[in-house]
């Protein structure tokens, strides 16, 4: 009886051994965030913002009305997505009452807006087509909203563009890690762009392959040289001057004389020596 026990212990501690490794194996499941990560590659800037290190996706625009500001503002230019529209925030607001016609001249005022104008810097609006990039993705999960910190190409002496893109979700819908409920409302602003093969990559990404060359024709091999010109000499025998000058059109005899009349000479031999050649 004691022995069935023990036996039975050692098999119970066993399945529970394995059970435990079992689980180990098992790799955790990612969490909201690293999933919209992985959708939505993130893009590293230098630290002032006026170059990309590393380039993640390209989110094209679907909606307008989303402002950013000059990177070199040290005010978050802040935007909210609900309803089906792009909300711009308290920011854009104050350039925009700083930039009014004659705001200036308002006594206790004018001074007010334009300082706090000069402090929110200048600033963008982006339109449906145009082409962002997120640099971090934050998931509060207390205020049922996700934020997409963005930045954008440069626009010539203006510089880069830098963002923040709040988007709102039904009440605890971010408690669970279901990417695909957030995907339906972050897809009606952002599209990412398919990657390009053939374009070079931006700054800190990797460049494309240049197609190879095709080949080269082959060089003709240079034309032979031309033939030693043919040459005979008085003396000679007729068997050198036919090896010389092939066999003659036509041969007469003339007594001694035996002329080998070629196509542009005529050869006479007298008793099988040449004597002349016209």
């Amino acid at each position: 009886m004691g022995i069935t026990r023990i036996r039975l212990s050692i098999f119970i501690a066993a399945l529970a051994a394995m059970s435990s490794f079992a689980w180990a194996q098992t790799p955790a499941a990612k969490t909201l965030e690293q999933q919209l990560e992985s959708e939505y590659a993130l893009t590293t800037p230098t630290a002032d913002n006026s170059d990309l290190v590393t380039t993640g996706a390209v989110l094209v625009l679907q909606k307008k009305g989303l402002s950013a500001g000059a990177v070199s503002s040290k005010v978050v230019t802040q935007n909210t997505y609900k309803d089906g529209q792009i909300r711009a925030g308290a920011a854009t607001a104050v350039r925009r009452f700083g930039a009014l016609p004659g705001i200036g001249l308002v006594p206790g005022v004018g001074g007010v807006a334009g300082g706090a104008a000069g402090a929110a810097g200048g600033s963008r609006d982006f339109v449906n087509g145009e082409k962002l990039y997120v640099t971090k993705i934050t998931v509060d999960r207390s205020k049922d909203a996700i934020y997409f910190d963005l930045i954008s190409d440069a626009y010539g002496d203006a510089g880069r563009y830098k963002a923040s893109l709040r988007f709102e979700f039904p009440r605890k819908l971010l408690a669970s890690a279901d990417v695909a409920a957030v995907d339906q409302t972050i897809a009606q602003v952002f599209k990412v762009a398919p990657v390009d093969q053939n374009a070079a990559a931006a700054p800190g990404g990797q460049a494309a392959v240049a197609a190879p060359e095709p080949p080269m024709a082959p060089i003709a091999p240079p034309p032979p040289p031309p033939a030693d010109p043919k040459s005979i000499s008085l003396g000679q025998t007729t068997d050198e001057v036919v090896a010389a000058m092939g066999q003659p059109e036509k041969i007469v005899k003339l007594g001694t004389k035996t002329i080998y009349y070629y196509k542009d000479m005529k050869v006479t031999f007298v008793d099988g020596k040449m004597t002349d050649a016209q």
